[in-house]
């Protein structure tokens, strides 16, 4: 299990670089003064580079007699990651309401909730929500 925690540091750490160069490809600000739509991605990534460098040590200073984090649905995990990947792959080629439409329920089913009325009423909800604050609300439009 100790591999297995290295390995998700590792993970973790190669994840945040990769988010870093991609983020520096952002445009910068218009203004001098201003932060530039680059920064926010930047602190994110290096705050999760630091998480998993903290991962990875703590692996090595916690005890060896230790159990660890006891993992009850791993596939579901993988699987929740690669759903992640391929609704920020899907996004801007079906559209935002589409691909939320489908991740939601999926990731929700893969989070063991069974109740349907719950998955729909999450996904609904979600969904109007984003459409109500981002197209009427503050003229954002979302990927279509």
């Amino acid at each position: 299990m100790v591999l297995a925690e290295i390995l998700v540091g590792v993970f973790l750490v190669g994840w945040g670089l990769a988010f870093f160069l991609l983020a520096m490809e952002f445009p910068p600000s218009l203004n001098p003064h201003d932060l530039g739509p680059d920064v926010l991605p930047k602190i994110i990534s290096l705050i999760q580079v630091f998480l998993g460098i903290g991962w990875i040590l703590q692996t090595f200073l916690r005890p060896q007699n230790s159990g660890g984090f006891p993992m009850k649905h791993p596939v579901n995990i993988l699987a929740i990651m690669g759903l992640i990947l391929a609704y920020a792959w899907a996004m801007p080629k079906i559209g935002y309401y589409i691909s939320t439409g489908l991740f939601l329920p999926a990731m929700l089913l893969l989070g063991m909730e069974r109740r349907s009325l719950r998955i729909v009423g999450t996904t609904l909800g979600f969904i109007l929500f984003a459409w109500g604050a981002f197209d009427l609300l503050l003229k954002v439009p979302l990927p279509k």
